[in-house]
């Protein structure tokens, strides 16, 4: 079965299974203050998630039609954001993109094969 792949370029946006803990050997500056980060899906063949590469692999709730997910962010963190069909395999996910500096929203949109995204 061929799966379809696409690559987007995103704002600032989160959302997902979430995965609570400290990963060692990840450092931050004492400076540096979170802010809110916030994911809406609203598209109804797809589900959708952000992960955190910077985090070991922290990431979101799998977003379904409807949902969202809230949480912090670093300021310029990177992500990705993984959409995936969800009568089939099809699946495409963002090129690393990083968060502004202050809060965001995300609000995904329309069809797979239409995919789109707002940010707010």
């Amino acid at each position: 079965m061929p799966s379809a792949t696409k690559k987007i370029f995103l704002g600032a946006a989160a959302l997902g299974a979430v995965a609570v803990g400290v990963v060692p050997g990840t450092a931050q500056a004492a400076t540096t203050q979170s802010v809110p980060f916030k994911i809406c899906n609203h598209g109804s063949d797809y589900t959708v998630q952000s992960t955190f590469p910077d985090r070991g692999g922290f990431s979101s709730f799998v977003l379904s039609y409807g949902q969202c997910w809230e949480g912090q962010v670093d300021p310029g963190e990177t992500f990705y954001l993984e959409v995936q069909r969800t009568d089939n395999p099809a699946f495409f996910a963002t090129t690393l993109d990083h968060a502004n500096n202050g809060p965001t929203s995300v609000t995904t949109k329309y069809t797979f094969t239409s995919f789109n995204y707002t940010k707010i």
